[in-house]
């Protein structure tokens, strides 16, 4: 679906505080996050006609059951909220932080295409050949930094 947002943007502070803090502090650290993208019948996906941009899933277990609610203002105390993170306003924000390093992001089986070797992707197969790690989290996203001096002996090791 391709569901304009209107303008509604749902905006986490704490992944954005993190990268600026790490940029200071330890601007040459090579970092990995991964979390989720986002959440099916969530954002474009959403039923709603106006959706907002990373909104949260917002869900209770009650006496076993789970409910999920279109709000995080309607939901009981206790509820779990979930937001997604959007990992190209994460490069962006990181690269502002820190100019010198690299930010990127890759969906899940991109990730372990590019950086699992074959042995380990054949260890993680079933006994069928089905492979969770290319296979499943198709919702979730890794966010890795590449500082400038691991750039460099990147490059070096290339010649």
């Amino acid at each position: 679906s391709n569901k304009p947002y209107h303008n509604k943007v749902c905006f986490p502070t704490a992944p954005y505080t993190l990268l600026q803090h790490l940029a200071n502090v330890a601007p040459n650290a090579a970092l990995l996050f991964s979390d989720f993208d986002y959440f099916p019948g969530h954002g474009p996906d959403s039923l709603e006609s106006n959706p907002t941009k990373n909104e949260p899933a917002v869900h209770a277990t009650i006496e076993g059951r789970t409910k999920n609610y279109r709000s995080m203002l309607r939901a009981p105390y206790g509820a779990d909220i979930y937001f997604p993170t959007d990992f190209s306003d994460l490069e962006k924000v990181y690269q502002h932080f820190n100019p010198a390093a690299k930010a990127t992001s890759l969906k899940n089986s991109d990730f372990f295409r590019r950086y699992a070797d074959d042995l380990t992707l054949k260890a993680c197969r079933t006994m069928d050949g089905y492979s969770p790690l290319l296979s499943d989290y198709d919702n979730t996203s890794f966010f890795l930094t590449l500082p400038e001096v691991l750039q460099q002996q990147q490059k070096d090791q290339k010649r």
